[in-house]
């Protein structure tokens, strides 16, 4: 697996970070996403409920 950090900062909601991701499977690029996003949050934070 390749990820790159494309961009990380925080905002009203707290850290946050997005990456451009590759998965590979013999020398084969299987999966690639771009954009993808993680947000770090506590327990006690205000936000919506997760969904169902």
């Amino acid at each position: 697996m390749d990820m790159d950090i494309v961009e990380s900062g925080r905002d009203a909601l707290g850290p946050y970070a997005t990456a451009d991701a590759s998965l590979w499977g013999d020398d084969r690029c299987i999966y690639r996403v771009r954009g993808l996003g993680v947000r770090v949050v506590s327990d006690a934070a205000p936000g919506p409920a997760p969904a169902p």
